[in-house]
């Protein structure tokens, strides 16, 4: 379990009581915000605390159960290489995302470029996701803005690993929490000094 100033008002004192279950990230302010105040006030929509696609996501087209997609770290480890060969990439991150390369280093940041159908591949943010043990649990894929088209998700998950998550896990070691919307969110407020 952990406090955090509740966003929805002006917190002087955590309010807000952050608990992870199972897959799903429980929000309970103790001055009374309602669960909708508080996840509007961070950009969210509810599905973002709850497991995406539950039911779908470890089923094939027939409904069949299927065992989840392993994870590869060795693909991690191309998608850091590539990053770290693309300055336009370590640019955007750096500058438009506002995340400091040191935070890119520790975080394992990385670039990868996935053939969707028959078109050009589609270059995405990898973002490995980590348990409490240091165990990768998820790499997640995401599309900058300037690069979706109407249909383009903006984060992919390995499939079968896609469960809520608080990231990073490392930081909820803290007495105060800074609750922001999104993995390269988090990075830039840790990159400002925000840990």
């Amino acid at each position: 379990n952990y406090s955090a100033c509740c966003p929805a008002h002006n917190d002087k004192t955590p309010s807000l009581h952050i608990k992870q279950d199972g897959d799903r990230i429980l929000l309970n302010c103790k001055s009374g915000c309602s669960f909708n105040e508080i996840v509007d006030s961070m950009g969210l929509q509810p599905s973002d605390l709850f497991r995406q696609n539950e039911g779908k996501q470890n089923t094939n087209t027939n409904g069949k159960k299927i065992a989840p997609q392993p994870l590869d770290s060795h693909a991690m480890e191309l998608a850091i290489e590539r990053l770290n060969s693309s300055p336009d990439w370590i640019k955007y991150l750096t500058d438009i995302r506002q995340i400091s390369k040191p935070i890119l280093k520790h975080y394992n940041i990385g670039v990868s470029a996935q053939r969707t159908g028959f078109g050009e591949p589609v270059t995405r943010i990898t973002i490995p996701i980590l348990d409490e043990e240091e165990t990768l649990v998820n790499i997640r894929r995401w599309l900058a803005p300037e690069l979706r088209k109407e249909n383009d998700s903006k984060i992919l998950n390995v499939s079968g690993h896609g469960q809520a998550r608080l990231y990073p896990i490392e930081q909820l070691k803290n007495d105060e929490l800074l609750l922001v919307e999104g993995e390269l969110d988090a990075l830039a407020a840790i990159s400002a000094g925000f840990n």
